[in-house]
């Protein structure tokens, strides 16, 4: 492939630029696996990575790289430094838009088990993927006090494990595979009664083996079987609440309707939907590689949010989540990202 595709520049621009959103393989007749082929190509051409994307590869791809990596930017926020960098002048491309996205940081530990408030309905093993308590560890807080109070003991798997996405989107299908392969064999070892995961790419990777579709549950999924008990306890909140649409749930989970659902359910809500041009543009690691493009596909949706009186936006994705908000801080917007989980507790919370 490498001899093909070489001396044409526009065809690796299109490789080293696609989103893998799977739009195109979702509306295609003949259920062409445009995401693998993609894939593949990146591993045989190698297309040039930024040094900031290996690092971001290395510490997901081994437990204590994370840990070391969360206690380095523990240190970068506390000691001052950060303050420094920032009115320096000197950040500039990738590392000025991973920056943006440190305040998303969370640097404590959570524990392995969380029991129900009342009653017992089973335990739930909640997989918050490689990055969820480090980049979106509010979130994991509020799924287990929404899994508790519906009578949920919670159980994390320390360490998560890495679902290898991030790898097999840029050119290193081996370990992405390999890594996989490791996290899907800890968490069907395990004895919990159900396995729930919360970041919807990493559902949607882990639940591709062979055609199979294995038993993990996106917690929208999950949670939607007890919609009519949670109805029960929602208090009003006025607010207008655009819901951004991630492509894992639109093309690969096909769950974004339940989660229209579940909101739809909540009183004093106007919900609208984000205007995207298809993709959001984070894409896992592309917000960061290659900050421009990304941002290119935001315009029309900044825009629209400058005019429309919006409260709250809520994504079911992390790196979506991370996307918006810091593009909106950049833009001095002030509108909060949030994801559906957090939103629903919310409202419980206020009930109580």
């Amino acid at each position: 492939m490498r001899g093909v595709l070489d001396h044409k520049k526009s065809d690796l621009a299109s490789l080293e630029h696609c989103l893998l959103c799977r739009s195109c393989e979702a509306v295609c007749p003949s259920k062409v696996p445009y995401g693998e082929i993609i894939a593949l190509a990146r591993d045989e051409i190698k297309p040039k990575q930024s040094g900031l994307v290996y690092q971001l590869m290395d510490a997901v791809a081994e437990p204590k790289q994370m840990q070391s990596l969360r206690s380095k930017l523990k240190f970068y926020r506390g000691s001052g430094i950060q303050k420094l960098v920032r009115g320096s002048g000197l950040l500039r491309g990738e590392y000025r838009a991973a920056e943006g996205m440190l305040k998303f940081i969370s640097t404590e530990s959570l524990k392995d088990y969380y029991p129900a408030i009342s009653g017992s309905r089973g335990e739930v093993l909640l997989y918050g993927g490689c990055m969820g308590e480090t980049f979106d560890q509010q979130t994991v807080i509020d799924a287990i006090s929404l899994l508790n109070r519906l009578g949920f003991g919670v159980r994390l798997n320390h360490p998560s494990g890495c679902c290898g996405a991030m790898h097999h989107h840029n050119g290193d299908v081996k370990t992405g595979t390999a890594l996989r392969a490791a996290t899907q064999n800890t968490l069907f070892k395990s004895n919990a009664d159900y396995i729930v995961g919360l970041a919807s790419s990493c559902v949607a990777r882990l639940n591709e083996k062979d055609g199979e579709e294995l038993p993990i549950t996106e917690l929208t999924d999950f949670l939607i079987t007890y919609k009519e008990e949670l109805m029960d306890g929602f208090s009003p909140m006025k607010l207008r609440v655009a819901v951004h649409r991630p492509c894992t749930n639109k093309n690969l989970l096909k769950n974004f309707d339940k989660t229209l659902e579940l909101l739809n359910h909540l009183p004093g809500l106007e919900l609208v939907e984000l205007p995207t041009y298809g993709c959001c543009g984070a894409s896992g690691t592309h917000m960061v590689s290659d900050a421009e493009h990304a941002r290119k596909f935001l315009y029309e949706s900044l825009r629209w949010l400058r005019t429309e009186g919006i409260d709250l936006i809520v994504s079911q994705n992390m790196g979506c989540m991370l996307h918006l908000s810091t593009e909106m801080d950049r833009e001095n917007m002030g509108i909060d990202v949030i994801h559906p989980i957090s939103l629903l507790l919310k409202s419980l919370i206020r009930k109580n």
